[in-house]
């Protein structure tokens, strides 16, 4: 599942903070869905958790001069991670 850019972090610089867990959790639920239908449980769903930070230009508005905290960092990454294990996913 392509969870590689919606931490916190970057969802809340794309003005989409309230929709992080919504959007991870329908996430999870998919790629879950598919394993199921696919009829194979050796099938193991696997969530990303990237470094990715806001920064200038891309689809994502930032001020470049902006350094994201490493408490920031650990903060936002951890919740991604949390909520995915806690959704189902099988390793990160």
């Amino acid at each position: 599942m392509n969870s590689f850019a919606t931490s916190p972090l970057m969802l809340g610089a794309a003005g989409l903070a309230d929709r992080f867990e919504m959007i991870n959790r329908a996430s999870v639920q998919a790629a879950l869905r598919a394993r199921e239908v696919a009829g194979n449980a050796n099938v193991l769903v696997a969530g990303s958790d990237s470094h990715m930070v806001p920064g200038g230009g891309g689809s994502v508005p930032s001020d470049p001069r902006r350094k994201t905290s490493e408490p920031e960092l650990r903060d936002g990454l951890g919740a991604l991670a949390e909520l995915l294990v806690a959704e189902g996913c099988d390793l990160i």
